[in-house]
């Protein structure tokens, strides 16, 4: 690998891109009445607290990718995989917050855990699922 760009353009973009798309939809087709009784600037205001998740994801992203090369179970993933484990990071993410027996934390360690626990076991599972072995 010569650049690091066909790496890093999808892992750091990818995230957002889902969240972005995730957040319009949501904002044309519900409107975000729980934010500011649906007017625009809650449609800005969800951009913004989404654009802070996917970067979170990103970060994630690239950690679990340097994690992996290092072990040398996978390979940097660049072109096509790059984007789709990318993309699908936040569904997978959103995908287990929603399973039925992940109950209110009730701790801040157990709030963090909640947060952070499976934004990373969605960024190791897709980059497992999708990358490429050395």
């Amino acid at each position: 690998m010569t650049s690091y760009g066909d790496w890093l353009k999808p892992t750091l973009l990818g995230p957002l891109f889902t969240m972005w798309g995730l957040t319009t939809l949501g904002s044309v087709l519900v409107g975000m009445h729980a934010l500011s009784g649906g007017r625009f600037d809650s449609w800005l205001l969800g951009m913004l607290l989404v654009s802070f998740f996917g970067a979170a994801l990103g970060v994630l992203l690239v950690g679990v990718d340097v994690m992996l090369l290092r072990s040398k179970l996978r390979a940097l993933p660049t072109g096509g995989r790059a984007w789709i484990s990318s993309v699908l990071t936040p569904l997978g993410v959103l995908f287990i917050w929603s399973l039925p027996f992940f109950g209110p934390p009730e701790s801040a360690v157990g709030q963090i855990l909640f947060i952070v626990g499976p934004m990373t076991a969605a960024c190791l599972g897709t980059r497992l699922l999708f990358g490429r072995r050395p």
